[in-house]
């Protein structure tokens, strides 16, 4: 296991002990490694922000994912 899925594992953990019901995370559409961490550690596409307005912001386009606690 990476230090990357070790770190969110325990951030999970501990979310979990803390009774939070739901967690977010944005994460750059081109960032395929980040992507496949959360998809894999059971987070899930919520919302895929639209190119124009990443372009209008001047920013790379985010997705918005979310895991639920229980």
């Amino acid at each position: 296991m990476g230090v990357g899925k070790a770190l969110l594992l325990a951030a999970l953990k501990v979310a979990k002990q803390m009774e939070l019901q739901v967690l977010f995370v944005h994460v750059e559409a081109d960032n395929h490694g980040a992507m496949a961490l959360y998809t894999s550690s059971g987070f899930k596409v919520q919302e895929e922000e639209a190119e124009q307005l990443a372009l209008q912001l001047r920013r790379p386009r985010r997705i918005l994912l979310s895991f639920w606690t229980s």
